[in-house]
């Protein structure tokens, strides 16, 4: 798993490791088992500087791949989200060229479907949504001679998911302060449950062709998530602000 620093890939691993999978892991921060690397790859380096971190990788032959490694639409600076994602690629690609293996997952976003049907984007999520269109592109450019599979999801949700996307920073701010604070009520988002997300990944273990798989999920407006949440987690306190 590269990226396994990120909520899904943690949970992802978690259940991994009780199907008894041997799963192992490269993280830019998180060195939490024996099988972790850490190798921050939104920084410049060398083969070398990969090389030596991920060396015992290259002795093993591993039956998938799974990519989560991205900069989220949450980042503060557009442009400076698609460059860093950009670097992140350039790292990814010679790391995969390193490890053994026939099936790369990469976990992607439904927004990349927005963005080929040109349907408009806020700033920082066109650049996410660029960002995983590239990645999706490098893989199946990069690596012709095995399976690609790009997984294309909404957000995902979970009480344990501390990322921000707007679903789970609703989530984050009852938590927090008990109020539920809402931009654009009529706004709908498509989600997914953890689970979901974890089965999805399940049964493309088993794939044998590259594909694209889209996950639609369920739509819901934030003025109507806001009241499940309430109903919820909240209690009689807890209040939903409509700015």
């Amino acid at each position: 798993i590269i990226g396994s620093n990120n909520p899904m890939a943690y949970e992802l691993s978690k259940y991994l490791m009780s199907l008894s999978h041997n799963v192992f892991s490269i993280s830019s921060t998180n060195k939490d088992s024996k099988n972790t690397y850490v190798l921050d790859m939104s920084k410049k380096l060398s083969e070398k500087m990969i090389l030596d971190k991920i060396s015992p990788l290259k002795k093993k032959v591993f039956g998938c791949i799974i990519v989560f490694s991205t900069k989220g639409a949450d980042y503060k600076n557009s442009i400076e989200l698609l460059s860093i994602n950009l670097q992140i690629y350039e790292n990814l690609i010679n790391v995969i060229k390193k490890i053994k293996t026939h099936k790369i997952i990469n976990v992607s976003s439904i927004y990349v479907n927005n963005l080929v049907k040109k349907i408009n984007l806020k700033n920082n999520e066109y650049y996410y949504a660029l960002s995983k269109y590239i990645c999706e592109n490098i893989l199946i450019k990069e690596f012709e001679d095995k399976v690609i599979l790009n997984l294309r999801l909404p957000q995902v949700i979970s009480p344990k998911y501390k990322n921000k996307g707007v679903l789970n920073s609703l989530l984050m701010d009852l938590k927090k302060t008990n109020k539920i604070f809402i931009y654009n009520e009529k706004r709908v988002v498509n989600f997914i449950d953890m689970n979901l997300f974890i089965k999805s990944i399940i049964k493309l273990l088993d794939s044998k062709k590259s594909s694209i798989k889209i996950v639609k999920g369920k739509a819901i407006s934030l003025k109507n998530y806001a009241i499940s949440l309430k109903k919820r987690y909240g209690d009689m306190n807890t209040e939903i602000i409509y700015k």
